[in-house]
């Protein structure tokens, strides 16, 4: 819940505050976000919610050092703003997710994302999303960008 609420605090301020980052993130998670909260900032864009998560299952592994939480997230009433509060969202952004993080130990008793993919294909508005990989992807593919409510780049 924190990783989320990080995530979009993030993204509704267009990438300005990445000072939580460091608090629920780990690893190439951590730097992914970071790189994408200044793609956003650069742009100068921000989402505009609402988002819905659901939490299907959080799974503990069995030595206790991590645990997997299942979830999908609904960015289907998400839109995304310029800076002069032009509608730039990308048809493709307005999706349904499953996916699940992979929660680590941090410092303190908290649980850290160190990673994120997508457990299943992404559901558009009018169909399925095209050309999204059947196997898990990770960070800084398109799935991962269209779950942050970033702009995915098509070639």
């Amino acid at each position: 819940v924190a990783y989320d609420q990080m995530s979009w605090k993030l993204w509704v301020g267009g990438g300005q505050d990445t000072s939580k980052v460091p608090t629920v993130t780990t690893g190439n998670l951590q730097q992914q976000i970071l790189d994408d909260a200044a793609n956003l900032k650069n742009k100068g864009q921000k989402a505009k919610t609402p988002v819905k998560v659901a939490i299907s299952e959080v799974a503990m592994s069995a030595d206790g050092q991590s645990a997997t939480v299942t979830y999908c997230v609904d960015l289907t009433q998400v839109t995304y703003i310029d800076a002069q509060g032009k509608d730039v969202t990308e048809p493709t952004n307005k999706a349904r997710i499953p996916a699940k993080n992979t929660m680590v130990p941090g410092s303190g008793g908290h649980w850290l994302a160190s990673e994120e993919e997508e457990t299943g294909r992404a559901e558009h508005l009018q169909g399925r999303l095209s050309g999204l990989p059947e196997e898990p992807v990770q960070a800084g593919e398109p799935w991962f960008q269209v779950r942050h409510g970033l702009p995915v780049n098509h070639k």
